[in-house]
């Protein structure tokens, strides 16, 4: 140990949780059910509109052999299991599942519009 680099205890458990790449949020966040999310919000919108474009058709391959006769159906996104997680006037976090699958979605709000 070099100077004043001495151990300091912490508590077990974080106050907040993050990926490094959103905003951080309270654990509590995770824990028991959640608010349905309201799709007129347009944080809650913008979400749809990506899991929508995520879930969108994939484009055919090129190679004959790889091509399906029929595109299979695409189901349109829902906001089943999604939560919010934390959100500030310009950025909402959204997840899904648990740690260590937390699947998290950030929108954030931008350009002149100041559209999500």
């Amino acid at each position: 140990m070099t100077g004043s680099a001495r151990p300091r205890p912490a508590p077990r458990h974080p106050e907040l949780i993050s990926d490094g790449g959103g905003l951080p949020f309270a654990a509590a966040a995770l824990a028991g059910s959640s608010e349905p999310l309201d799709p007129s919000d347009p944080a809650v919108a913008a979400l749809l509109a990506h899991l929508g474009a995520r879930a969108g058709p994939r484009r055919a391959s090129r190679a004959p052999w790889k091509r399906a006769a029929v595109a299979p159906p695409v189901e349109a996104p829902t906001l089943e299991d999604w939560r919010l997680l934390a959100r500030t006037d310009s950025e909402a976090l959204f997840g899904r599942g648990r740690p260590p699958q937390l699947l998290t979605v950030a929108v954030r709000r931008g350009g002149r519009s100041r559209a999500w």
